[in-house]
């Protein structure tokens, strides 16, 4: 045995429409009884173990990747999300998720817009939208499609977007990119 991992699933709320009784969508009583698998929910890894003989030689990366392929193929599954991650869990798991993701910002030409103000305003509005700065739906439809947490996912793309400013520009402002560095 090199190790293991436990996951569980839960619930996932959803805001979208919901079927009315009388509108024929849901037979009463139900044909079959409902399954688990049914309802949308988010798969959480509880426990993650690498035995310590054989950490550092990738198995923890494969085993992520495993349960994350497994997440992508399953319908039900919306999220895949981390129970307290320990600090080389989260180094692990952002060094797995910005290798899946990677070649989906190249690929959909993510970057930060360099001229986001509007060309016929005379003053810089005080305020920037998101939206006139990054791709927000590409980067919505990207983050679904891989189910990737909202909060991972941001913190992915912000390494992607960092990574793409220039060597020579890191160190303008005190800057601290020393995380930035990618396998």
């Amino acid at each position: 045995m090199i190790g293991y991992a436990t996951t569980y699933r839960y619930w996932f709320y959803t805001t979208g429409e919901k079927p009315r009784i009388d509108d024929g969508k849901l037979p009463l009583p139900p044909e079959r009884e409902p399954q688990f698998s049914d309802f949308p929910s988010r798969l959480r890894i509880s426990q993650f173990l690498i035995l310590p003989p054989y950490q550092g030689n990738g198995h923890g990366t494969r085993l992520y990747n495993v349960i994350h392929n497994a997440c992508m193929t399953d319908s039900s599954i919306q999220e895949l999300t981390v129970e307290d991650p320990n600090e080389s869990f989260d180094q692990l798991r952002d060094q797995a998720d910005y290798a899946t993701l990677k070649p989906e910002f190249v690929k959909h030409n993510i970057a930060i817009n360099p001229d986001p103000y509007p060309p016929d305003t005379k003053r810089r509005p005080r305020r920037m939208p998101t939206s006139a700065l990054i791709p927000v739906e590409t980067l919505s439809k990207i983050r679904s499609q891989y189910k990737i947490q909202p909060t991972q996912f941001a913190h992915i793309l912000e390494t992607f977007l960092l990574e793409q400013i220039p060597v020579r520009h890191r160190l303008i402002g005190g800057a601290n990119i020393a995380r930035l560095l990618i396998k």
